[in-house]
């Protein structure tokens, strides 16, 4: 099927948590990004809508075409890096497109090295401006430091 996108962070909750919970040290970022989006969209008067192209959080999953759970997710704030999780490089490619066609600006890309490479890659040529690397992390996994309870997607107020 491909990408899916939304504005209503409800909806890309009830369709992406159980693959960010399932990958919660890969999915830190994007589950406090999540948590930022709910508490500014809890904060505003109004739904969380895009007022113009290009304006507010933008959610999205991959969806497979033969169904199933998401293959990989992302999250949007204009004035943010962009979020990317999970995505093979030719996933990461066709989210370029996608974002150029709904006419979202991209800062930069947050994601693992070859996923990121790959989407600038493809966004760079489209936008037909040049790249370069920020910065590089990494999570890490403390061996005997035992479970936490992984982070909840944050529900819908009330």
């Amino acid at each position: 099927m491909g990408w899916r996108t939304t504005l209503d962070l409800d909806e890309f909750a009830a369709a992406a948590s159980g693959y960010l919970r399932s990958r919660t040290a890969e999915n830190t970022l994007l589950l406090s990004a999540a948590q930022a989006a709910r508490a500014a969209h809890s904060a505003a008067a109004e739904p969380a809508t895009a007022p113009e192209p290009g304006g507010g959080w933008l959610f999205g999953w991959w969806e497979p075409e033969a169904g199933g759970e998401p293959r990989g997710v992302f999250l949007h704030d204009p004035a943010a890096p962009l979020l990317i999780s999970g995505l093979v490089p030719e996933m990461a490619a066709s989210l370029a497109a996608t974002l150029a066609k709904a006419g979202r600006p991209v800062l930069g890309v947050d994601a693992p090295t070859d996923t990121a490479d790959a989407f600038a890659a493809a966004w760079s040529q489209r936008a037909g401006a040049g790249v370069r690397v920020h910065r590089h992390c990494h999570v890490y996994r403390l061996p005997g430091a035992g479970a936490w309870p992984p982070p909840a997607l944050p529900a819908s107020p009330g």
